[in-house]
Order: C-alpha cells, then structure tokens, then sequence
C-alpha cells in the first residue's frame, strides 16, 4: 500500500513528466485495489486541478475525468485532528505546505510511503524513505 497524491493522479488524464510512470501505478492499482490510498483531501485536490486545466479543453473535460476518478473507488481515509497536528509539526520542520504534510503524515500513520511527482517536496525530502518520486 501506498498513499497517492494529487500530482500522481491528474497525471492519469493529462500528459505531462511522469505521465507514463503515473499509467503503470494505475494499471497496478485496477489490479489490487489495495495498492493505492489517499487522504480524503485527494478527492478536492484532483477536482480543483482538473478545473485549473479545463480551459484547454473541451467543455465538461473536467467533469468527465473527475467522474472517471471517482468511479475507481480508491479508498479516502478521513484526516483527524492527531494527523492534522503531525501534519503541523511537520509542515514547521521540514518547511512545506499543510496539504503536502497532510500526505507525509498519513504515509507515516500507515507505515508506507507517500508517492508524489511534486518537484518541490522531492527536494525537501531528498533521500527520505517516506517518500517516493513518480518521476
């Protein structure tokens, strides 16, 4: 198991670096629905990045692809207030945003790794076994 994030997931619907490595988590995940989970903030993320690139394209594109995610059926686990406080701490410690943190610290409530291609957090994480690079 391991906890995907936004910048994996719209990789699935639009081409951009990493579009290829995002396909094959997607076809390992339609094999064991297991494999891939998420905080509940996926699901806001996902939708508000697609919004953010329904310009380019035809009307309801947005729409469609954020159907097309929610019919998958990946599992959402809700954030309490003790991750949102990890998440706090660790937002201060490694100096990243709340919604990355929020990832970081649910991949450390399930004992996994959080998978991103989010450039700027691989930075500040380089060579923590937390995380994992799409890219």
């Amino acid at each position: 198991m391991i906890v995907v994030d936004a910048s994996v997931v719209l990789r699935w619907f639009v081409t951009q670096p990493g579009h290829e490595q995002a396909a094959s988590w997607l076809e390992r995940f339609a094999d064991d629905p297991e494999l891939l989970v998420a905080p509940d903030l996926l699901r806001f993320e996902v939708f508000g990045g697609l919004c953010r690139l329904q310009a380019a394209r035809d009307t309801g594109w947005a729409w469609h692809c954020f159907s097309r995610f929610e019919r998958l059926g990946m599992r959402m686990i809700p954030t309490s207030l003790e991750l949102f406080e990890r998440a706090a701490e660790l937002s201060q410690q490694i100096r990243m945003g709340g919604y990355d943190a929020v990832y970081l610290a649910h991949a450390e409530s399930l004992q996994t790794r959080w998978l991103t291609a989010d450039e700027r957090a691989l930075r500040r994480l380089a060579g923590d076994p937390r995380v994992q690079s799409l890219l």
